[in-house]
């Protein structure tokens, strides 16, 4: 499934990438959409794999030629399972490529997750790529790792999405 997700998400990046013109700043508000898949596994052996959507929002600094940081929060929940979902508080890193229409970034921060009536917290670790296809609209794909404390059992849990994200 984590092989179907990067082979479309790369193949659209591949394909829209061209068209992308540098824009003037990455600074700014933004806001969006993912959708990906969620593999958890705990201590005890329990292991689930399902659909996620996520809404994503967050505010970037373009620190010049090559640097950009930001703050990222988001929320997601299984397909299945509407009262069951996940959120995190990132700050992020991300550097410049391709003509400045593209970020490396990678990001670390606060997760927590809802489940079941349960809210087991911890950390969460990721790296994504973002590319810009106009000013205001820019497609990414990202895969972050977190790991948190569920009823006494250590959690797992590993997130493969693509999105769509504009600017504000």
């Amino acid at each position: 499934m984590r092989t179907a997700y990067l082979a479309i998400t790369t193949a659209l990046l591949a394909i829209l990438a061209p068209a992308a013109q540098a824009q003037e700043s990455w600074t700014g508000l933004y806001g969006g959409a993912a959708v990906g898949n969620l593999e958890a596994s705990s201590d005890g052996g329990i292991s689930d794999a399902q659909a996620i959507a996520s809404i994503i929002a967050g505010y970037n600094m373009d620190l010049g030629p090559s640097f950009v940081v930001g703050l990222e929060g988001d929320l997601s929940s299984d397909t299945l399972n509407k009262n069951d979902f996940s959120y995190s508080l990132r700050p992020r890193a991300g550097y410049k490529v391709m003509n400045e229409t593209g970020m490396a970034f990678a990001t670390v921060g606060y997760a927590g997750t809802q489940i079941e009536g349960d809210n087991p917290d911890g950390w969460i670790v990721g790296l994504g790529y973002e590319h810009q296809l106009t000013d205001l609209w820019h497609v990414r794909a990202e895969y972050l790792y977190s790991e948190q404390d569920l009823e006494g059992l250590g959690t797992e849990y590993q997130f493969l999405r693509a999105g769509l994200t504009t600017k504000f």
